[in-house]
């Protein structure tokens, strides 16, 4: 038992270290490539209106720029390729597309392990099946963590809270069997993983 035990200290030694190279300066550009998934509707929206969404997987890219070690702003595109059950259709296409753009607060500086805090806003383009594309207005907010693995390397994953307006009329609605008359906001799960390449 105490091996593991020292197993476990030695890590968390290692990420809460300082260590001159593993920070964020200023005046860097990062670049950034995730893989992830999305869990819908945490509010119950959807499923209200009578609309069943599975998680799926997701990917994206993302550029960003310090502002100082502890500020930095950042840009995200995320492909959310899906589909949808209705009342009265199965596996209808139900892709999203989400420009971010917000501030992120590195809570840490000069270690290996760095978390922090986004949040900001953008905008969801909703790719139906049938009929025109839906662009909305989108706010989130979320945590994560990097993981320095060299001056210019980070493993980083985080979490993020996305939310926009969902109204049944901007849809099909007719030939998905849904209620028209729906406006409310809805919250999804962004769970992202992946690597960053920093200047």
């Amino acid at each position: 038992m105490r091996p593991k035990v020292w197993s476990i200290a030695w890590v968390l030694g290692i990420g809460l270290a300082p260590t001159a190279w593993a920070q964020f300066q200023g005046r860097e550009v990062s670049a950034s490539v995730f893989l992830g998934a999305v869990r819908y509707d945490l509010t119950g929206v959807y499923f209200d209106a009578g609309i069943d969404l599975p998680p799926r997987l997701i990917w994206g890219l993302g550029v960003g720029y310090t502002l100082t070690s502890r500020l930095s702003v950042e840009a995200v595109g995320v492909y959310n390729p899906d589909d949808m059950d209705t009342p009265t259709r199965i596996g209808y296409g139900f892709n999203h597309i989400y420009g971010l753009a917000g501030l992120t607060l590195h809570l840490t500086s000069g270690r290996t392990f760095i978390p922090y805090l986004t949040g900001g806003g953008g905008l969801t383009v909703i790719v139906p099946e049938t009929g025109d594309n839906v662009t909305r207005p989108v706010f989130y907010a979320g945590a994560g963590f990097d993981f320095f693995g060299s001056p210019h390397w980070t493993v980083r994953a985080d979490a993020r809270v996305v939310s926009y307006r969902y109204r049944g009329r901007d849809l099909d609605y007719r030939v998905l069997g849904l209620d028209p008359t729906v406006n409310r906001q809805v919250f999804h799960l962004l769970l992202l993983a992946g690597l960053r390449w920093k200047s």
